[in-house]
């Protein structure tokens, strides 16, 4: 699949490539140190998944958008220890074809970067937007169809095999380097989002069931996130809390973060989170764009 999709990469880039296209490299880091269990801990990635990336961004003569990026530092039993981040050519709008975070609710419960090819489109009845990716990342991995209808209430859908085993999937439930990995999780994935305005702050809210596992120990499983986005001041800082629910195992989660910017370039996130009634971590990550 990675050579097919290199080769359709290639294919659809080499002749722009014979100008000369727009690149523009960018460097993103999310170095964070975290407290967890009573241990100090340092990683190139924050506890909601964001990796640290270097990767370049081409703009080709056709119009056609050209993104590949790297991780500093893999989570090593995720469903998804590839290097690479993403890698993929795309008509912005219409299709991608490579490596992608496919469509899927908010992308803050599954969030999921596999090998497809995506289909942007509007429904022919009410002309809602809707996004399709069929993707494989090959055996054990990620596979099948993921698609979302963008409405007030989004409906998402992924039907497959192993959906939700990344690390960057459900962090507001475990721990990125506690994911099921590669051979786990379900074949069956429904959700359903909307975001609302309250005032001056936003609250957003996500379903999300997960059914037919694909082992015993991948149980049927629901789970919620309330998110309220608080009003702040300056136009790199932000704040939220988030209540997140495992309905199933009738665990509930509250994750605090406020990000506050230094300049237009470096800002600082610290975080906590709470399990139950009980303090789980924090974490503080430097968000660096250069």
């Amino acid at each position: 699949m990675k050579l097919i999709a290199a080769a359709l990469v290639a294919a659809l880039a080499g002749p722009s490539l014979a100008q000369t296209p727009d690149v523009a490299p960018f460097l993103e880091l999310h170095p964070s140190w975290q407290v967890r269990n009573k241990k100090s801990l340092f990683n190139w990635y924050d506890p909601s998944g964001r990796y640290s990336l270097v990767g370049l961004r081409m703009l080709l003569e056709t119009g056609y958008r050209v993104y590949v990026a790297q991780r500093f530092q893999r989570v090593d039993n995720s469903g998804d220890p590839d290097t690479l981040d993403e890698y993929y050519i795309e008509s912005r709008g219409h299709w991608r074809i490579g490596k992608q975070y496919l469509p899927f609710g908010r992308r803050e419960i599954i969030r999921s970067s596999v090998l497809g090819a995506r289909l942007d489109t509007n429904l022919l009845l009410d002309e809602a937007p809707i996004s399709i990716a069929a993707c494989d990342g090959g055996s054990g991995r990620t596979r099948g169809v993921f698609g979302r209808i963008n409405g007030a209430i989004g409906l998402s859908f992924a039907v497959g095999n192993h959906i939700g085993i990344q690390a960057t999937d459900m962090t507001r439930f475990r721990d990125l380097e506690t994911a099921p990995g590669i051979g786990r999780g379900h074949r069956l994935a429904l959700g359903a989002d909307t975001a609302m305005p309250l005032g001056s702050a936003q609250l957003t809210a996500e379903w999300v069931s997960f059914r037919r596992g694909e082992t015993n120990l991948d149980i049927d499983r629901d789970v919620s996130e309330l998110r309220l986005r608080l009003p702040t001041h300056g136009p790199g800082d932000r704040a939220s809390v988030s209540w997140s629910r495992d309905w199933t195992e009738r665990q509930d989660h509250m994750l605090f973060e406020i990000q506050f910017a230094s300049n237009e370039r470096v800002s600082f996130l610290p975080m906590v989170r709470f399990e139950g009634f009980g303090f789980k971590d924090f974490a503080l990550t430097a968000v660096m764009r250069l």
